[in-house]
């Protein structure tokens, strides 16, 4: 490891999940994944509420964009993790 490699490190811990067969980075604090009908993938540190066209709420970032098919519903795209590190 050089010392250029040493300088950097994440600022917010990260860990794997599984969502609808993918493996997604996300925030450690994450509890929640929701997808928007254009296929970007929301993190929610809580439980996010519906707006009319996607989840809002306790953000902590777009984590991931997807392909998403004919019959996708963005409303049954949340996804509870738990979340051992609170």
């Amino acid at each position: 490891m050089t010392d250029q490699d040493k300088r950097l490190e994440l600022e917010r811990p990260q860990r794997s999940v599984e969502y609808f067969g993918l493996s997604i980075f996300v925030p450690i604090e994450t509890e929640y994944l929701s997808t928007d009908p254009d296929g970007c993938v929301m993190a929610h540190s809580l439980e996010p509420w519906k707006e009319p066209d996607f989840y809002e709420g306790h953000e902590l970032g777009y984590v991931a964009k997807v392909v998403v098919t004919d019959g996708f519903d963005w409303r049954k795209s949340l996804v509870k993790y738990d979340n051992e590190e609170l």
